[in-house]
């Protein structure tokens, strides 16, 4: 393990020592990263969503996440919540965040502008650690534990096919050096391609500071209310396939399989994730299933 560890850094060059909590499969519901999309669907939507990165690998990163959001009967304001749970190494973190969004319609177009505030629990366990020197005080019963402020802006247009986005997660935290503030830019459009088929390509652009910009995309083919099959590609040259099924207008289950393509595909390979998804129509007559 230890070998893996080492030719894992040379193999990746430069390393960043923050990890942010990601998920692929937002392109079934993009609330964790933009929390404009709060009532988006304009019905109760509930997800659960776990994802195992780099199976096999010890200390490698598992993320579960539960989020709901719903429209109210106005439908002039989203409301919605994310609870996050990311853990990797030794360091746990839990986010909680209750969003509100606020929606403008502009013609046959929707403009959101949403917020997310809640806490950030951060814990590492040191006593996790496999010292050489088992007695080593610097990390006998040490632990460390912080709940720090953790709010989120975004904005969103969405109009018949199209939806575009871009948001900012721990705007608060901008000025701790061990923190560094994300940008994140999300497009997404639905082309008809026949009365039982649609395609979706969607787009994801994110920016660390002092870091480089990394993107990835997605195309995502719908069968009528049944069934999708999409496939991605990362700057990190890391490719996915993934797949939804509905068991019916209102429930729905998808997976997804990761590989990294490139050098590093022999250590960080075979991450899964799995989303399960309910939602819950009101009576007034809306768009099932809800493509963007």
């Amino acid at each position: 393990m230890k070998l893996i560890g080492i030719i894992g850094i040379f193999i990746c060059g430069n390393l960043l020592g923050q990890h942010n909590d990601f998920q692929s499969l937002y392109m079934y519901d993009a609330l964790t990263i933009n929390p404009a999309y709060a009532g988006n669907k304009e019905a109760l939507t509930l997800n659960a969503n776990y994802r195992d990165q780099w199976k096999g690998i010890k200390g490698a990163p598992k993320t579960f996440s539960f989020s709901g959001h719903l429209v109210t009967r106005s439908k002039k304001m989203g409301l919605g919540l994310t609870l996050i749970n990311d853990q990797y190494g030794i360091q746990n973190n839990l986010r909680f965040n209750l969003i509100y969004a606020y929606r403008i319609k502009i013609g046959n177009s929707i403009l959101s502008f949403g917020v997310g505030a809640g806490l950030r629990n951060e814990s590492v366990d040191y006593n996790a650690l496999n010292l050489v020197q088992q007695d080593d005080i610097a990390f006998l019963n040490q632990s460390r534990r912080s709940i720090l402020p953790d709010v989120n802006l975004g904005t969103m247009l969405k109009c018949k096919s199209l939806l575009v986005g871009i948001s900012a997660p721990n705007i608060v935290r901008i000025k701790e050096k061990h923190i560094l503030q994300a940008f994140n830019g999300y497009a997404g459009y639905v082309f008809d391609i026949g009365k039982q088929f649609k395609l979706k390509p969607t787009c994801l652009v994110k920016y660390l500071v002092h870091s480089p910009v990394s993107y990835e995309g997605n195309l995502t083919l719908y069968y009528k209310q049944l069934f999708s099959l999409g496939f991605g590609a990362k700057s990190s040259k890391t490719g996915n396939v993934y797949a939804q099924l509905h068991l019916n207008k209102q429930f729905g289950i998808a997976y997804l399989y990761e590989r990294n393509l490139g050098p590093q595909g022999q250590l960080w390979r075979n991450t899964h994730e799995v989303m399960i998804n309910y939602t819950f129509d009101y009576k007034t007559n809306v768009q099932s299933p809800r493509y963007l």
